[in-house]
């Protein structure tokens, strides 16, 4: 798995080298390009409306990603066209959270990326991101990156086998810098 999604990885960080300008045209090649790849590389499988759903009704605006595990919301995702400012307060994803949290049901996970960006907040915590995570960070290696990424994301976690009691958010090593 996780030499797999090292692959992943590095495709995405030479698409991102070669043809940056393309992908940041618009929101949907970000999606298609960026995101989608990375996600189903974590074992989300972006076909399943009940693992992951798109294009979700978040009071007035809409949710980009809802990635969920039974009847658990895991991330809810805002996307941005690649290079665009990733403003989490302002975002449908906060919105969509905030409906959860108040029906007893808080997602562990609200987020914001451009495809190249994520960064991932608790949804008790939006002043300071619980993951910031950059593709083109040539700083981190590819496999530090692909350790972060299913730290944060890895779909069995949440699905049984490692199981979400496993709380490694918790775990003073495993805390990711952010940037």
């Amino acid at each position: 798995m996780i030499d797999d999604l090292c692959q992943v990885l590095e495709r995405l960080r030479d698409r991102l080298q070669a043809q940056n300008s393309l992908l940041e045209s618009n929101e949907a090649q970000t999606r298609v390009s960026l995101i989608d790849p990375l996600l189903r590389a974590l074992g989300w499988p972006t076909d399943d409306p009940t693992s992951v759903q798109v294009e979700v009704r978040a009071g007035s605006g809409r949710a980009d990603y809802l990635l969920r595990s039974g009847d658990q919301t895991i991330l809810v995702l805002e996307v941005k066209k690649l290079g665009e400012k990733l403003d989490i307060a302002h975002s449908a994803a906060v919105s969509y959270a905030w409906e959860l949290l108040r029906q007893g049901q808080a997602p562990r996970y609200v987020g914001v990326s451009d495809g190249r960006r994520w960064l991932l907040y608790e949804p008790q915590q939006l002043k300071q991101p619980r993951y910031a995570l950059d593709l083109a960070d040539s700083q981190r290696s590819i496999p530090a990156l692909a350790l972060a990424f299913t730290e944060a994301l890895w779909r069995r976690l949440y699905t049984g086998g490692v199981g979400p009691s496993h709380d490694v958010s918790h775990s003073p090593d495993t805390r990711s810098r952010t940037s």
